[in-house]
């Protein structure tokens, strides 16, 4: 098994300890296929301006996290998404 970079171990750290911080009250509802892909991307696009309007570090968790939910219903679960131009 490869190693993980000492960075990016603090890094996967902190999108853990946030998930579980939600996790009593949403549970694992990031992985339930009726998310959209584009309601995620938005997602991304909202926690980044929040992000860019407070400067809160802890902002690009979230960012990272939605990132995460996007390449899992993608990668993981094969979800495909019509981008406006190909409607």
């Amino acid at each position: 098994m490869m190693a993980v970079r000492s960075e990016l171990q603090q890094f996967i750290m902190a999108m853990e300890k946030k998930l579980r911080k939600h996790d009593a009250d949403k549970g694992e509802s990031w992985k339930d296929k009726n998310w959209s892909m584009k309601e995620i991307r938005m997602r991304i696009h909202d926690e980044f301006i929040e992000y860019y309007d407070s400067r809160n570090q802890d902002e690009l968790v979230d960012v990272a996290n939605f990132v995460f939910f996007l390449w899992y219903h993608h990668v993981m679960l094969g979800q495909k998404e019509l981008w406006e131009d190909e409607l």
